[in-house]
């Protein structure tokens, strides 16, 4: 038995009378086998659920607890669809194992099993070390919704938990008496990844690049395209790129690879007013000098008409922010990516995470020394500290999936660029 998280864009919320566990996904639509005279009250939008990937029915235990998260508020079911998803495909994987049979032994528990995988998942590089403890946690709270409303499992407890009470006070001279105390309840089984706050690097790998990109071609509007592959070939972030002028790359005169001078001498905002210059692929810079004659931006630019002109403007002539470019970013994922593969996920970050993780890679198949790697990508990244270079460097190092990596970032972008400069 496989499973698949599946995004419902409306969902009629079923009648109580209607047997939950007859509900079945047909296509993008769903249905029930007896389907109820009662009316259906309160549609919910952009519900993702977890259902039987042969079959199309909807998993009861799972829909029941992503549906009362919903109701307190709680409106992150895409994120723990795909963790319980994982973890009924691992419980499935495990014929001694069942998700509503617990044990007066811990190692017997699926939850405890489940957490060894997933801690193993994270040693290998598969997954992210806060994605995977989040996943847990989904998981936890799964069982715990269940447990509040008296589910009945059989052969004992499906997790136990640690109550730590951790002690609120104020500067009341009283509130040594009067002090607030929180209750929080951990599984006992939680998965030995540590607490560290070291950045996950999350690249795109070539899968994903061409499903981004060429996707984004087809139902992205000019101007994200652009900012996206700025950010891949540049790793400018986004508030570096809200704050790009189109008199930094008016000397370009058609070289393979431009020399962007960001920051303070050039009049532009970057991070800690880093000013180290960038080496970007020439096709880029050609195609936004090409934009910014267009008659589209054109018209924005005459709403404003200021002494420097950004290089991305929107419809009412102005500058892009930071947290607009995150907003499209973030609105084009939901609505067009996740509706094609609802288990990609990446952040308009991970674009200029890809850019530094390809210039380590490079330095390191050309043969360079550890020493010269750090050294040329950290200028290219405009890193203040080599520890957090040494990151990329490390992930190619250790991550033995990212190193089957073999296409290069100019046979990803191709199609994309040709499609682009043919226009």
């Amino acid at each position: 038995m496989t499973f698949k998280t599946l995004l419902i864009p409306i969902f009629n919320q079923p009648n109580k009378s209607e047997n939950i566990d007859e509900l079945i996904i047909k296509g993008d639509e769903y249905s029930t086998v007896c389907p109820s005279t009662n009316p259906i009250v309160s549609p919910i939008e952009k519900l993702t659920i977890v259902i039987d990937e042969v079959t199309g029915f909807i998993i009861p235990s799972v829909f029941d607890y992503l549906l009362t998260r919903h109701k307190e508020g709680k409106d992150n079911s895409s994120f723990e669809a795909r963790a319980l998803r994982l973890y009924f495909d691992f419980v499935s994987m495990m014929p001694e194992l069942k998700w509503d049979v617990g044990s007066s032994l811990p190692y017997e528990r699926p939850i405890y099993q489940f957490s060894k995988f997933i801690e193993k998942q994270y040693e290998s590089g598969v997954i992210a070390g806060t994605t995977a403890k989040n996943y847990f946690s989904c998981v936890v709270r799964f069982y715990t919704h269940h447990l509040k409303f008296n589910y009945p499992f059989q052969g004992g407890v499906p997790v136990e938990y640690t109550e730590t009470i951790i002690k609120k006070y104020d500067n009341d001279l009283t509130s040594h008496i009067t002090g607030l105390e929180i209750k929080v309840l951990s599984a006992d089984c939680k998965p030995n990844i540590g607490s560290s706050k070291r950045t996950e690097l999350i690249p795109f790998n070539d899968k994903e690049k061409k499903l981004f990109f060429s996707t984004l071609v087809d139902n992205g509007s000019e101007e994200l395209l652009l900012i996206c592959l700025l950010a891949y070939n540049s790793g400018m972030r986004a508030d570096e790129i809200a704050d790009f002028r189109v008199d930094m790359i008016s000397r370009y005169s058609g070289q393979d690879e431009f020399i962007l001078r960001l920051g303070p001498v050039s009049g532009h905002r970057t991070k800690k007013n880093s000013e180290m210059p960038v080496e970007v692929n020439g096709r880029i810079i050609a195609l936004l000098l090409r934009y910014n004659k267009s008659k589209r931006y054109l018209n924005r630019l005459k709403k404003t008409k200021p002494d420097r002109a950004n290089v991305f403007l929107d419809k009412n002539g102005k500058p892009y922010t930071q947290k607009m470019i995150s907003t499209l970013f973030n609105e084009f994922m939901r609505d067009y990516i996740k509706t094609i593969d609802p288990d990609f996920y990446h952040k308009f970050h991970d674009l200029r995470v890809s850019f530094g993780v390809i210039i380590m890679k490079t330095c390191i198949d050309a043969g360079w020394k550890r020493s010269e790697s750090l050294a040329y990508t950290k200028k290219q990244m405009r890193h203040q500290k080599v520890e957090t270079t040494q990151l990329y460097l490390e992930y190619w190092e250790s991550s033995i999936a990212i190193k089957k990596q073999a296409l290069a970032n100019e046979e990803v972008l191709e199609d994309v660029y040709q499609m682009l400069e043919n226009t």
